[in-house]
């Protein structure tokens, strides 16, 4: 593959513990960029997975850290392999990688207008393609740095098609599912069973009247 000075890309499509990441300024600012880009074309908007988050935020961290740029990790793992064991066990999936700048617009760029040649040089824009995927639902935006490394910044964006748990997403509000009373009516020194379910868990309480 054809990389021109500092741009070092790649992507993939394939369809095949949980400790919730926050998204820095950089990070943030991507997902902005990516949902206006989609919805320029007519797609729906991600959302931020808590697994895909961290399998992205790892494989960002460990290229840094071990200084290459490949999609197979340095534990030997290929991507799906990868996010499954963060916890993202579903069966489509996408993923792009990219080194050489810090700020979200750069890197942006880069995947917007990569060719991506296939064998004859004719251009895939694969990084495209993922970003523009109708199919995904949700993603992560891994990024890191190491002033060791050749490349100094690496990102990765790991996509999926089924909406999982999300960063900063908080728990349902208690509803109330069922109620029943038996007897459904009482005379005085009667007494009757309150019975509901709160979001799938039975309560019973028993009054005199």
């Amino acid at each position: 593959m054809r990389f021109p000075y500092r741009l070092v890309l790649c992507a993939a499509l394939l369809s095949a513990p949980l400790v919730a990441q926050t998204l820095d300024s950089e990070q943030t600012a991507f997902l902005g960029l990516i949902n206006n880009y989609r919805a320029q074309n007519g797609v729906g908007p991600l959302q931020v997975s808590i697994a895909l988050q961290n399998s992205s935020q790892w494989m960002s961290t460990d290229m840094a850290t071990n200084n290459y740029f490949n999609h197979t990790d340095s534990l030997g793992r290929t991507p799906g392999v990868r996010i499954a064991a963060f916890g993202y066990t579903y069966g489509t999936w996408g993923e792009n990688i990219a080194a050489g700048y810090s700020d979200a617009q750069s890197t942006f760029t880069q995947w917007q207008n990569a060719c991506d040649p296939d064998s004859t040089d004719a251009c895939t824009y694969a990084h495209r393609v993922n970003m523009l995927n109708g199919n995904y639902k949700v993603m992560g935006i891994g990024r890191v740095y190491s002033a060791t490394s050749m490349y100094r910044w690496y990102w990765t964006t790991d996509f999926g098609a089924t909406v999982d748990q999300l960063l900063g997403s908080t728990p349902a509000a208690p509803t109330i599912s069922s109620f029943t009373s038996s007897p459904g009516s009482i005379m005085a020194w009667q007494s009757a069973t309150l019975t509901w379910i709160v979001t799938g868990t039975g309560v019973v309480l028993t009054i005199e009247l």
